[in-house]
């Protein structure tokens, strides 16, 4: 499955969120694909 991102702007100081929404993203990103095909999600940019 192709994954894809778009570039946004951020907030000031915002960088520590990022990084702990990055690492959570990484550690479920099994657990978010599966999701997405079980709920028969097709996302097309």
């Amino acid at each position: 499955m192709d994954i894809g991102a778009v570039l946004i702007r951020l907030k000031t100081h915002s960088l520590p969120h990022l990084d702990a929404w990055r690492n959570e993203l990484e550690t479920r990103k099994a657990e978010a694909i599966d999701t997405l095909k079980a709920e028969n999600v097709f996302i097309e940019s």
